[in-house]
Formats: C-alpha cells, sequence, structure tokens
C-alpha cells in the first residue's frame, strides 16, 4: 500500500512540477522579448492542402455571391448543406427549404452582390469565413443598397465544402 501510495504521489508530483513548467512556457511566451533575445516562433507553414482548401472556400463565396445575384438556386443547393441555418439581419433563423424558397418568389432583382475583406480560418474540416457583404438592387420599384457583415460556417464532407450556418449582420455604409 505504501508503494501504491509512494507512486502515485511521485506521479502527482512530477506532473504538478510539468505542468506549472508548461505554464511558465506559455506565460513567458506572451512576455515582450528583451532587446538582443530571440524567441522562436510556433508558427507552422501553410500545407498546400490548407492552400487549396482556402482557395476553394473563396471561390465558393465568389460562386455564393454570383448565384445570389442571379437567385440560382440549383447553385445554391449544391453550396449548402441539407442541415444549413441561416440567420438574418433581423434575427429571425431560417431552414435552408425557406431560404431557397425566398427566391423563388423574390420581387428583387440584383444589380451587385459582393463579398470583401473574406476572412478564411480552417479547422481540419471547419472552416469560418467571415467577409463584408454589398448587395445593390431593386425590389419591385424601390431601389437598395445594403451593405453588410456575414460570417459562414463550412464543413468538408466526403471531400466538399458546403456551408452550414450563415449569419448577417446590416452595418451601416463605408
Amino acid at each position: 500500500m505504501k508503494r501504491v501510495l509512494g507512486s502515485v504521489l511521485t506521479f502527482v508530483t512530477l506532473s504538478t512540477g510539468a505542468f506549472a513548467q508548461e505554464q511558465r512556457e506559455l506565460w513567458d511566451r506572451d512576455k515582450p522579448v528583451r532587446s538582443g533575445a530571440v524567441r522562436r516562433a510556433n508558427v507552422r507553414p501553410k500545407s498546400s492542402t490548407t492552400i487549396d482548401d482556402e482557395r476553394a472556400l473563396r471561390e465558393l463565396v465568389a460562386a455564393w455571391d454570383a448565384a445570389l445575384a442571379r437567385a440560382d438556386t440549383k447553385i445554391l443547393e449544391r453550396i449548402l448543406s441539407d442541415d444549413f441555418t441561416f440567420t438574418g439581419m433581423d434575427g429571425q433563423m431560417v431552414e435552408r427549404t425557406k431560404y431557397l424558397a425566398g427566391f423563388k418568389t423574390s420581387t428583387a432583382v440584383y444589380d451587385l452582390v459582393a463579398s470583401r475583406d473574406v476572412v478564411v480560418r480552417l479547422y481540419d474540416d471547419t472552416a469560418i469565413v467571415a467577409a463584408y457583404g454589398e448587395a445593390k438592387g431593386r425590389s419591385g420599384n424601390e431601389p437598395f443598397n445594403v451593405q453588410y457583415r456575414y460570417i459562414d460556417v463550412w464543413v468538408k464532407r466526403r471531400g466538399v465544402w458546403q456551408a452550414v450556418a450563415t449569419q448577417v449582420t446590416r452595418v451601416q455604409s463605408r
């Protein structure tokens, strides 16, 4: 019993020491570097897969913009996952079916749908895309010009990226 207790205490002591050392290293990493001192960065170069995924997602964002401008639900059906959820500027959430149906009944005619300042963050088979968007056109006889920020969540399933969620927030004109 004493030997077991001794082993446990030794393990806990060593673990605690290693944990404390790891915490000190994390703390030290955040401190400013003294003049003349060199700190190694923990930065990995982007792999070709990461670059390819980022490029694919940027192309999908452009395809989504083009599909919105033309109300092309066939393209949107390929881009959006079956479990897609859209949260609009008014805070209401709609599922994929209602989102797509809105294009069939809409009177809006778009002159421009464009995304700018696109930022892509990859996390294995999940990606977050944040961007500034602008839509110009007419709804009936009324012109509109809407600027917004949006965040898309994308998931790569069976090698294909699809949007699973979008949240849009209206912003003031730039």
